[in-house]
Parts: structure tokens; sequence; C-alpha cells
């Protein structure tokens, strides 16, 4: 199957495009669209979406949106936007995956390619919230409206490690699915992983003044255990700790992240640890707040569900049955 997988602008689409290309690249012809932020840990992209709109292309809307006939084209330069729906259409692929990435999405319908829109960030748009459930509400009010704006697809999948915890539903129209995971590797008390180049430094420095003063952050780690796992909220990373049984959880979202935001209000409403929110902005304060959340290590306060899961591979497979 010839297949276009597109990754968001954010740090955890990059996760989760590296585990979809391990686990479904060998089976299909796939193509890349991502930006440099969700591409860092994948050898090739085949489109990168970060020269489709920047300060040198200019913002050409209107004049696509003539052409096209389409309210709610992103921002795009003219010359950049015809040129990937030219290749996009040259490939002609079987289906489109979209992780929260309204270029690629808006072409493939426009296309008239079979779409399917599979993103944690769908959280927002496909959980029934109750009144106080939501944090950070201001911050995602951008993706609340951008979400609206996305073209229909066929299947929309909250691709999310909270498919797998109890106190979370979704709406008519939507359909779970499990990220990947990748586990089996050493044992920890505690450990801290980051994906985010430019904070890891700084939350290593923070996790290094907790006792026993052994803390780190990494990179890429795979846990095959652990009592206690601090992260920016990624799901990919949510996912292999649940995997792993992690007891707690213990998450600083980035603010400008939607994936990372959702995720931390769900690790604090449904029992699986602790959101602190952007702890650098809490400067001395920080060590005390994960201090604090690390000697609950041994706590937990989740429920995992009873019930089959489905991961992507699991839904394109369907397909050739």
């Amino acid at each position: 199957m010839k297949i276009i997988y597109s990754a968001g602008k954010r740090v955890g689409a990059d996760l989760l495009l590296k585990q979809f290309l391990s686990n479904c690249g060998d089976d299909h012809e796939i193509k890349v669209a991502a930006y440099d932020i969700s591409s860092r840990s994948v050898d090739k992209v085949d489109w990168m979406l970060d020269s489709v709109y920047n300060c040198y292309t200019g913002a050409a809307r209107v004049r696509l949106n003539q052409l096209f006939n389409h309210p709610h084209l992103p921002l795009m330069g003219y010359d950049q936007a015809l040129l990937l729906m030219k290749e996009m259409d040259a490939f002609n692929a079987d289906l489109v995956i979209c992780d929260y990435d309204p270029i690629v999405s808006n072409f493939a319908s426009i296309l008239g390619l079979r779409l399917w829109h599979c993103s944690p960030v769908h959280l927002l748009d496909g959980v029934f919230w109750q009144n106080g459930d939501m944090r950070y509400t201001g911050l995602l009010e951008v993706d609340r409206k951008n979400t609206k704006k996305l073209p229909p697809a066929e299947k929309t999948f909250v691709c999310s490690p909270f498919a797998m915890v109890e106190g979370v539903e979704l709406k008519t129209g939507y359909e779970w699915l499990i990220p990947f995971s990748d586990v089996d590797g050493e044992k920890f008390d505690g450990i801290g992983i980051s994906n985010d180049d430019n904070r890891r430094d700084e939350l290593g420095k923070i996790l290094r003044c907790i006792p026993p003063f052994k803390l780190k952050v990494l990179r890429e780690a795979k846990i095959g255990s652990a009592n206690w796992l601090f992260c920016g909220g990624e799901s990919q990373l949510i996912m292999n700790g649940l995997v792993a049984g992690v007891n707690r959880f213990c998450v600083s979202p980035d603010l400008n992240d939607s994936e990372a935001l959702l995720n931390g209000i769900l690790v604090g409403n449904l029992g699986l640890g602790d959101d602190l929110g952007q702890i650098e902005y809490l400067e001395h304060y920080s060590v005390e707040e994960v201090e604090r959340s690390y000697e609950k290590r041994f706590e937990c306060g989740y429920k995992l569900r009873d019930a089959l899961f489905f991961n992507l591979k699991d839904k394109i497979d369907e397909i050739n049955m």
C-alpha cells in the first residue's frame, strides 16, 4: 500500500513517526511529510513542511483559497504549496495519515485521497471533558479552533496511551488507538526522558538536585520497569511507561505543546501522577515540586481498562482483509 504520513509540529510527533516507520515501513511504500522538530529521530523525510511556509515564502492564503475554492487552508507560500500538491498527486497514495497537520490533510482532501486523522491532539476535540477537568484552557484555544478547521476524514483516531486507562470516554465519531510500545530495557527506580533538545539540559539540572542525586534526563531510553518516570508529556513515553508498569508519572509539558498539555491534564486527572507545568518557570521551586512527586514513586493511583486495544498497524491491516 502507498501511504503518506504527516507528522505535526510537535516533539511528541517525532516519537510517534519513528515508531510508525519501525512497525509499518517494511510492509508499505511510505512517504513522510514532517517538520524539523517532528523528524529528528528518523533518517529520511520526503517533504519538509517548514519550507512550505516561513518568513521567506510568505503567505498566499487568499490566492490559494481562490484557486482551490477552500476556506480553511493554513498559511503557505504559493509556489511551495503548488509543488507539494503536485508531488502528492503524482504519488497517488492509497491512504494519507495525518498527525494533526493541516497542510497535508487539506491537500489530501482537495485531491480526493483517502484521509485518516490520527493524533493524540484529538483528545482535545474527541474527549467528553467535564467542567473543571481542563487546565490550560487559554493555551489550548488556538488548537481548539484549528481542530475544527481540519477537513473531514474517513476516520479520526485518538492515538493516545489513555485509551488504556479507566476514566475517559470518547465522543461518537472518534476511535481509540494506542501508540506502538517500545520497552524491555533497563529497570529503574526513577528515570527522566526528554526528546526535546531545547529543554533536556535544563531538566537534567533540576533532576540531579533530587536525592539520591543520581537521576538523569536521557534522550532515548528503553525501560523494562520503573517506579517513577519524568518526561515532557509525550504520548509515546507515557505509553512505554504504562506497558512497563510505571507506578507514578511526573510530567512537565512545554506550554506551547498541545499534545504535552493535554497529556499533562490527564496524568493529573486520572491518577497517573503529577502535572507540574513547565517547571523551568518555577525557578528555585522546581526542585521542591519534582522531589515531592519522586517521594510518592511507590504510589499507583490509576487503573488500566480490561479491553482489547488496537494500534495503527492493526487498522491499516484491516483495509487489506
